[in-house]
């Protein structure tokens, strides 16, 4: 699906100038503000169709907001971001910003209003499993996983004569 014909997220940089100038706390938290009133009140629009005669049905969808949005807005790159975040007069502001953002999309997820797919892959949440099997590791050299192999196989041969014969009898 094409974007949106209305989307002007472009637009949200108005200076193109480079990455050199720092900007105050004041600025990084007047501009983080507009940038959080952008994502909120511009949702974006997934289109589906309905009715007999099919037409077209817009829903709104709630916008991720990103750090690498943010920057963009800001006008620098991710790197400045992360090389200001090193600056103590930066980081408490840094650290909340990212916090809120960190919120609004691990919030949007749960209530499944974000795909929750890609935000969990985001925020880098991971469910980590340990297989293994009877105890022992999935990672064998060939001659383990043969003999393995044979062992479940008498295993298994073993239960069905047991079965077998409880059925005779």
């Amino acid at each position: 699906m094409a974007a949106p014909t209305e989307n002007d997220f472009w637009t949200l940089r108005k200076d193109l100038s480079p990455d050199g100038k720092k900007l105050s706390v004041d600025e990084i938290y007047e501009k983080a503000q507009e940038y959080i009133d952008y994502c909120r009140e511009n949702p974006l629009y997934s289109q589906d169709f309905k009715g007999r005669d099919a037409s077209a049905v817009y829903y709104p969808k709630m916008r991720a907001m990103t750090i690498e949005g943010l920057c963009h807005h800001l006008g620098i790159v991710r790197k400045t971001w992360d090389n200001w975040k090193k600056d103590p007069k930066y980081l408490h502001i840094i650290t909340r910003v990212e916090q809120l953002i960190y919120v609004y999309k691990f919030e949007g997820a749960a209530a499944d209003m974000l795909n929750a797919n890609i935000i969990a892959r985001e925020l880098g949440l991971v469910d980590k499993k340990d297989i293994t099997t009877d105890g022992e590791p999935l990672t064998m050299s060939p001659e383990e996983r043969e003999a393995r192999i044979k062992d479940l196989i008498k295993k298994r041969n073993s239960l069905k004569k047991r079965k077998r014969n409880a059925d005779e009898g």
